[in-house]
């Protein structure tokens, strides 16, 4: 993996997170953003199981959704969830990002 692919998965996770948070309710102050791909379609959740009020996907979410899956794979990483998980303490946003890969053909 070059540096240039690695400065390229951070601007687009932080553009993904970015705009997950604006797709959250004013009372949400943590979330998870799930991605499942199965190599045929993709999918998303955007979630927070302490609050009932829930989340809008954005058309411009949904993008940098398989923006990420593609750029990702096109630099053979092939994942099959990605999970982006938010949370706000003090005014301030943190995320986690998590990757699940294919278990390898025995």
């Amino acid at each position: 993996m070059t540096q240039r692919s690695t400065d390229q998965y951070s601007e687009l996770i932080i553009a993904l997170t970015t705009e997950a948070i604006a797709c959250t309710p004013p009372s949400w102050t943590l979330g998870v953003l799930s991605i499942d791909c199965d190599g045929t379609a993709i999918n998303y959740q955007l979630k927070n199981t302490q609050s009932e009020d829930l989340a809008t996907l954005s058309d411009k979410l949904r993008s940098l959704c398989e923006q990420l899956y593609v750029v990702m794979r096109n630099n053979g990483d092939d994942w099959r969830e990605a999970i982006i998980k938010f949370e706000q303490k003090e005014n301030e946003w943190s995320m986690n990002t998590e990757f699940k890969y294919p278990e390898a053909n025995q």
